[in-house]
């Protein structure tokens, strides 16, 4: 995955975030096509979790703060992913060698779509509201 401003959401905060979710994901997608995933997907996506965690809880903060009406949808949608990402890690965990594959094929539609459709509204909302 390529970051690009195609991404931006219009916050700058968000889209900091945004990149460094995607910089991790290329990490991963990088070591599993030189053949060492297994030496560094466990931590890859340990980090991965950790980060998207950080930045879950950097919108969902900022939603709360600025009342915006989408909150509740979008903090289940932050819960769904947390969770799916948890499941990945304990097949890796189990020894189980496609999760990293599918785990970053997943992120990879996950984060898109929701950059480009709930994240991107909110970023418009913040900045019609003119709330940083």
């Amino acid at each position: 995955m390529t970051w690009s401003s195609y991404y931006f959401v219009g916050v700058d905060v968000l889209d900091v975030q945004h990149r460094r979710l995607f910089d991790i994901m290329d990490e991963l997608d990088v070591s599993m096509k030189k053949g060492q995933a297994s030496e560094v997907s466990g931590k890859l996506l340990q980090e991965l979790l950790e980060y998207t965690r950080e930045h879950f809880s950097t919108e969902e903060a900022m939603m709360l703060k600025s009342k915006f009406p989408g909150f509740a949808k979008h903090r289940n949608l932050h819960a769904e992913l947390t969770g799916q990402v948890k499941e990945y890690l304990a097949r890796e965990g189990m020894g189980d060698g496609a999760a990293p594959s599918e785990l970053l094929g997943f992120l990879r539609d996950w984060l898109i779509e929701h950059i480009q459709k709930e994240d991107r509204a909110f970023g418009e909302w913040l900045n019609a509201h003119r709330v940083s």
